[in-house]
């Protein structure tokens, strides 16, 4: 096992390595700001803006490896499927299977967490503190982003959010709920146990029906179908209660979309640091992560967003539709059965190797 382990953590290592950061900080009358800061949402299916964020400030700060797509396999967000009835709560990076503590924990630097509500003007010294170090920080509210600069010691923030990518930041006068300070480094950026704790937890977040109140894993991908079937829930609905499902709906199917390709990324690059039976295997898994991403993302017209187009949501999320959708949820259950199974002989075949 130690053998095992040397060559693992020597192979993860010398894949994953740091580099200098390519941010600045600029400095103009009261304004301070951290120019060069890029969110990952600029390339497509990089959609969970907590990670997004983490891979961010990992990059800020010259931490080349730690990306977003590794962020999303150490953490297990690239292997659950999480819901609880037609609510956005399962989509909460601490919810249910708590990713985010994962993520957290998974980079070398210890993390203070402010929450601002009765403790703004510590968080506001907090802040501005580590802008001045050239350290952005995480703003965790209604949508997460990069806090990247200030006016006037902390009158006014600047922000980039998630959801604007990288254009210009904004401005806020408050700092959100809760606020994530990068501490002192620890450790080594990288370690083997890491990885292949990912790999069990892709198998029990598959395996598990429920965590929590949550409907989890190959179970909560029926009991989504089964809903979508159920047209005489739908019947009870208004024009508004539909637009509302609609979109939980939308959301909650492009989360699995983006999640299912960061699970393809993710295991063919931790492929090359096993050795050959799990590495076979590892891509394997790959590349039925990357079929069943292919799968949804084609299947992404079952389910508009009600302001993309004109109407009642009547004539827009038809029976029909819910219907195509159901039967393709069915068949991704399959496909995710298929590529847990190639996981755990790759686990199997990496636990052979320890003995």
């Amino acid at each position: 096992m130690r053998i095992f382990y040397s060559f693992l953590v020597a192979t993860v290592l010398i894949f994953y390595v740091a580099n200098q950061g390519t941010t600045g900080i600029v400095r103009s009358g009261e304004k301070v700001i951290i120019e060069g800061v890029e969110l990952a949402q600029t390339r497509e299916g990089r959609d969970c803006s907590f990670i997004g964020s983490i891979a961010a400030l990992m990059s800020a700060v010259g931490e080349k490896g730690i990306t977003y797509e590794w962020l999303m396999g150490v953490s297990g967000a690239a292997f659950r499927i999480q819901r609880l009835d037609w609510s956005t709560e399962a989509l909460s990076p601490f919810k249910g299977f708590n990713y985010g503590a994962i993520a957290i924990k998974s980079i070398p630097y210890d993390i203070i967490r402010f929450t601002t509500s009765g403790n703004e003007q510590k968080a506001i010294e907090a802040v501005t503190a580590s802008i001045n170090k050239g350290v952005p920080v995480i703003g965790v509210g209604e949508e997460t982003g990069l806090i990247v600069g200030y006016t006037g010691n902390g009158k006014t923030f600047l922000w980039k959010k998630y959801s604007e990518a990288n254009k210009t930041y904004s401005e806020s006068a408050k700092l959100p709920g809760e606020v994530l300070i990068l501490g002192e480094k620890r450790g080594k950026t990288i370690t083997a146990k890491l990885v292949v704790d990912s790999l069990e937890l892709a198998i029990a977040l598959g395996s598990k029906n429920k965590i929590g109140n949550y409907d989890s894993g190959i179970n909560a991908l029926n009991i989504w179908a089964a809903q979508l079937e159920d047209e005489s829930s739908f019947s009870l609905l208004g024009n508004r209660g539909r637009k509302t499902r609609a979109e939980i709906n939308a959301l909650q199917y492009a989360s699995l979309i983006n999640s299912r390709k960061a699970a393809s990324v993710y295991l063919k690059n931790i492929a090359g640091t096993f050795r050959r039976e799990s590495r076979s295997e590892l891509i394997r898994a790959s590349e039925a992560y990357d079929a069943i991403y292919k799968k949804l993302k084609n299947g992404a017209s079952f389910l508009p967003y009600p302001y993309e187009q004109a109407g009642t949501m009547a004539e827009k999320w038809t029976p029909e539709m819910r219907k195509k959708q159901a039967k393709l949820l069915k068949d991704i259950a399959s496909d995710e059965k298929y590529a847990l199974r190639i996981i755990s002989s790759a686990l199997q075949a990496a636990r052979t190797a320890m003995d």
